[in-house]
């Protein structure tokens, strides 16, 4: 398909209007010559006057044409191969996620196949779409299906996210004995913006859809007598997580090294045991804050009994401004290996074709002209 880079030189065209006017005022009548008979100048007479007029006219039009196309080479030509009719890729995170309008629209429907975790999902679709394709994605906004590195992308997109149907959940984290006959249960509540947790005190005798934990998990904590200021607030913190959630624990602070330990805080210059992993930090206020933060028994419930990793359950919302890729980045995905990145097609330039059909036209209306003369 031809395209013009500077169509506005198409209005040269109105040029055409010199040489028509020039034609009709050149073609004046002769001069009368009487004589006494024309018959048999007839024929002869009527055949030059035929051909003097059908000349006058291709003259005209070859003339026309030249202008013709010195607005269109000053228009600047190209040719560039007619592209898919389809507007781009509309992209699903789900496969049975109904998008009929863009499809009737035009646009090309495709599942996303990492329904997991979108980003990853999109450099799938970046990776295996023509470029400069645009994309158009309908996900859930759901924050725990965007992880890792935000991708990057050249391409235009556009990233539309719905509230799904559950968009609230309510589950049991974790159940453990608390008492001789009284069980915790810690209860989770997520929506979109937030995730809580609560807990509260059950009968033995009732009935969990979890595992009830029995273990009691012994803690030591091991400190200098230069560490004994940060010992203290250590194992107060402890207690203060045993008592709000009433784990099953064995907390002991000593100045001896333990012999047995499910988790050992060791808070001395002397080397550690082996096998054991350092967290180089000091506890006591006069070097931090940290002891006065009230996150610090959350803290170290994760660190003794780990994060929630059931993202399932999670129906946070990530921010819309958090989801578009980022645009730009060295190729249609930083980072991605095996990608390349598809030459945008320029066309093809058609100002020599155009010259070289002036330059005919030219030479075809010069002999017009000279054997124009000789009649």
């Amino acid at each position: 398909m031809i395209h013009l880079l500077q169509p506005l030189w198409l209005g040269a065209m109105a040029a055409i209007a010199a040489p028509v006017i020039l034609h009709f005022w050149n073609d004046r009548r002769g001069k009368v010559l009487r004589i006494g008979s024309i018959s048999l100048l007839m024929g002869a007479s009527q055949q030059m006057a035929w051909s003097r007029r059908l000349s006058q006219w291709l003259l005209l039009l070859l003339r026309c044409l030249l202008l013709v196309l010195l607005a269109v080479l000053l228009a600047g030509p190209y040719w560039r191969q007619r592209a898919d009719r389809k507007k781009g890729w509309v992209i699903v995170g789900e496969e049975g996620l109904a998008v009929d309008s863009l499809v009737k629209a035009g646009w090309e429907r495709h599942v996303m196949s990492d329904s997991e975790n979108y980003w990853n999902g999109f450099r799938a679709a970046d990776s295996t779409a023509p470029a400069r394709v645009p994309f158009y994605l309908v996900t859930t906004g759901l924050a725990a299906r965007f992880s890792g590195e935000r991708p990057s992308t050249d391409r235009e997109v556009h990233w539309d996210t719905y509230t799904p149907a559950d968009s609230v959940r309510h589950w049991i984290r974790a159940a453990w004995l608390s008492g001789p006959d009284s069980v915790w249960v810690l209860r989770g509540l997520s929506r979109s913006t937030g995730t809580n947790y609560s807990g509260e005190t059950v009968a033995m005798n009732s009935r969990q859809p979890v595992a009830v934990d029995t273990s009691v998990l012994r803690v030591v904590v091991y400190s200098d007598p230069a560490f004994l200021q940060d010992g203290r607030y250590v194992t107060a913190a402890l207690r203060a997580l045993q008592q709000y959630t009433g784990r099953r624990m064995e907390i002991e602070e000593t100045g001896r090294p333990p012999e047995r330990a499910d988790w050992l805080f060791w808070l001395s210059t002397r080397p550690l045991p082996a096998g054991a992993f350092a967290h180089v930090s000091r506890f006591d206020p006069d070097w931090n804050e940290m002891v006065w933060k009230g996150s610090l028994p959350v803290v170290m419930e994760k660190l003794l009994y780990g994060e929630d990793t059931n993202v399932a359950e999670d129906r946070r919302v990530i921010d819309p401004a958090q989801i578009l890729p980022a645009h730009g980045g060295g190729g249609r995905d930083a980072g991605l290996p095996g990608e390349s990145k598809a030459a945008v097609d320029p066309g093809i330039n058609l100002a020599p074709v155009v010259w070289w059909l002036i330059l005919l036209l030219f030479i075809i209306e010069r002999l017009v002209s000279h054997e124009k003369r000789k009649t």
